[in-house]
């Protein structure tokens, strides 16, 4: 097996640590917004599986998705879905336009 890393704002991380800090970092933001019924997607289906299993892994990787796994389970409006990367809305949008797209948030109004 390979092991990938991406560079992201100057830090040498690994695919599923980039992923794990990723999903971190928006589960953070949507709980400081105190937003409700949020919807995280992800095509890695690794990361997604070992957030919805309670499994320890000291792993760098493994501390974050714990961390994920404690919040998903804080706020039961937050879920967290595997999805396909050709289904995936950042990576169509990446397609039209890759330099603009970074990150973002869609609120759909109820």
């Amino acid at each position: 097996m390979y092991s990938l890393t991406v560079f992201y704002n100057n830090l040498l991380m690994k695919v599923l640590e980039g992923e794990a800090w990723a999903l971190w970092s928006s589960l953070n933001f949507a709980s400081d917004l105190c937003l409700w019924e949020v919807y995280f997607e992800s095509h890695c289906r690794v990361m997604v599986d070992k957030c919805h299993i309670s499994k320890e892994d000291s792993s760098e990787a493994g501390v974050l998705m714990s961390e994920c796994r404690t919040m998903l389970s804080n706020n039961q409006s937050f879920h967290l879905d595997f999805v396909r990367r050709q289904a995936n809305v950042v990576h169509s949008l990446a397609r039209l336009h890759p330099i603009l797209v970074f990150s973002f948030i869609i609120i759909f109004p109820n």
